[in-house]
């Protein structure tokens, strides 16, 4: 990684001044926004001079980068890491077709190109083949590709065609590609999963609190039957007193009358006899008298 920055910062600095200004960074990187170049520059610009020494830039370049990441600036790092570098492509294949036409059929089968180091050369006596080597990741996922991605068939076909090209600076960039590529989704999928997480436990969370409510609901109605049910019952136990209350006054002012009537009634039979008594003495003497003559 040390190689690849210090590589990035003489092609940004073409010139041999010995600095980057953001105009060299963004020239070479167009694909850095200038929100990431302007954040670049203010971690590694320490004196704010608006110039990136070498040595600063070489030491803290790839922290900046991780750092970009934590504050926000979501795909520094794979921008960083997927840097083009059109210099760099033409030597590269300039440098395959020069060695391509200098190797002999017996060399290409014995030799390989060292995918580690900075510049094409011959190892000898080592043969690559696709199906014994397991090709990991030079970006900063340090995960293997397990190329389980979208056009898989694709992604495969062209790995394969890197390969067969002996250019390991390409393979090395095809493999941070695909590496921050599965990086990306990985994470993509894990966010998708804690979402589906949050989603179900939400939706668990409202579904409990509905029936909930539910059952306060059917607990109040409960309640405001039950309570009209002892008002109804309150007001007919008070109505059957009420009317028993007039039937009990209106038997006593009936048994009033009653005796009322019924000492009249004596008093009457009382005054009959007095009255009587004095008419037969009157008949009896008149009788009496009037019979002797």
């Amino acid at each position: 990684m040390a190689n690849e920055v210090e590589r990035l910062f003489n092609l940004c600095d073409s010139e041999g001044k010995g600095y980057l200004t953001e105009q060299d960074l963004q020239h070479v990187c167009p694909q850095l926004d200038q929100k990431d170049i302007e954040f670049i520059f203010a971690q590694l610009d320490t004196d704010g001079s608006g110039k990136i020494e070498k040595e600063e830039f070489c030491n803290g370049f790839k922290k900046t980068v991780l750092e970009g990441e934590n504050r926000g600036y979501g795909g520094m790092q794979r921008r960083a890491s997927v840097i083009e570098y059109s210099d760099v492509n033409k030597v590269e294949q300039n440098g395959s077709q020069n060695l391509k036409r200098t190797m002999s059929p017996s060399q290409g089968a014995d030799e390989v190109f060292d995918s580690d180091a900075d510049s094409p050369f011959i190892r000898p006596n080592r043969l690559r083949t696709l199906d014994d080597d397991v090709y990991n990741s030079e970006s900063d996922t340090n995960m293997s590709i397990d190329f389980s991605l979208p056009c898989q068939e694709e992604v495969v076909l062209l790995y394969q065609q890197l390969q067969s090209a002996g250019v390991p600076q390409l393979l090395r960039k095809y493999e941070r590609i695909v590496g921050s590529f599965y990086k990306e989704l990985k994470e993509q999928k894990d966010e998708n999963q804690r979402l589906q997480h949050v989603y179900e436990a939400e939706k668990d969370m409202y579904n409990r609190r509905m029936e909930e409510v539910e059952n306060e609901l059917d607990q109040q109605v409960m309640l405001a039957e039950r309570k009209a049910r002892e008002e109804e019952r309150s007001r007919l136990t008070k109505e059957k007193e009420e009317m028993q209350a007039r039937m009990a006054e209106e038997m006593r002012t009936m048994q009033g009358n009653i005796e009322r009537l019924q000492k009249m009634e004596s008093v009457l039979e009382k005054e009959g006899q007095k009255t009587d008594s004095p008419k037969r003495t009157s008949r009896a003497f008149e009788g009496g008298v009037f019979g002797k003559y």
